[in-house]
């Protein structure tokens, strides 16, 4: 059982393979209504006092590939359309965070980022990193932090 303990905390030890390239999805979608109620006051930016149903959307691709040794790139575009109540206006922009992103109400591609990363390592440590959005699976040179450190 010893050996197996030990076995299993080499394997650990080791760098996982890299990540050549990665492509994840999200999408968001969030449907609001509110009743008529009394409104003693209505104005450009008040919320309308009939009944409102409305929904927006907004999906995300996000896709990374390794360039080279340390050299990232991440491209993620996005789709949102989309409408919020009483015109998205005032008070009715709280409720939908979602809504300053939407421009109309039919969605609309667009690109949210595009960037590329370069790692420079500085000591002998190695930082394990596990495959998820804008981050490749693998590992990287870093700098080895006292209360970092493993035992």
């Amino acid at each position: 059982m010893l050996l197996a303990l030990v076995a299993a905390r080499r394997l650990a030890a080791q760098d996982p393979p890299p990540e050549r390239w990665n492509l994840y999805y999200q999408a968001t979608s969030i449907g609001q209504y509110h009743g008529s109620f009394a409104s003693p006051y209505e104005g450009r930016l008040s919320l309308a006092s009939h009944p409102e149903a409305e929904v927006s959307l907004t999906s995300t691709l996000f896709l990374g590939l390794r360039l080279g040794s340390g050299t990232r790139l991440y491209f993620d575009p996005e789709l949102a359309g989309g409408r919020g109540f009483s015109a998205t206006d005032g008070i009715a922009n709280f409720p939908n965070g979602e809504m300053p992103r939407v421009a109309t109400a039919t969605p609309k591609p667009y690109l949210a980022r595009l960037y590329v990363t370069q790692d420079f390592g500085f000591g002998d440590g190695r930082e394990i990193v596990e495959s998820d959005e804008n981050q490749l699976a693998g590992s990287r040179r870093g700098i080895p932090l006292p209360w970092a450190a493993s035992p």
